[in-house]
């Protein structure tokens, strides 16, 4: 998934004025947020080069795609000055945010034994 087809997704269910620029601007805020929670929860690197290109993929699949969008979405809303929306749409978000951040801490767990010396 890359960053042009979830800007694709968010013009289609929400029509809007806004500019690629703004758009582009949201993404990449999510897609940091992702890539730094990913890089402390593993072994994966975090960096801005992504940032550089003008179509970059994004660190999700398309099964996360909501993730993006509705981020988009709560970000429009809260824009448009549409707080009764924003709430709707920022706790959607919240949640699919959440429940990626608890599957790619169950599957990126370290396989180190603890011990606790008392």
């Amino acid at each position: 998934m890359k960053t042009l087809d979830v800007i694709e997704i968010f013009d289609k269910i929400r029509p809007n004025s806004f500019d690629y620029n703004s758009k582009r601007a949201w993404v990449d805020s999510v897609e940091t947020d992702i890539r730094r929670f990913a890089a402390l929860h593993s072994d994966n690197v975090s960096d801005a080069l992504w940032q550089k290109e003008e179509n970059p993929v994004l660190f999700l699949d398309s099964s996360f795609a909501d993730l993006y969008v509705y981020y988009l979405v709560s970000m429009a809303d809260m824009t448009n000055g549409e707080y009764r929306l924003y709430n709707i749409s920022s706790t959607y978000f919240n949640s699919i945010f959440d429940k990626w951040k608890r599957q790619y801490r169950s599957a990126n767990t370290p396989d180190k034994t603890v011990s606790i010396k008392i």
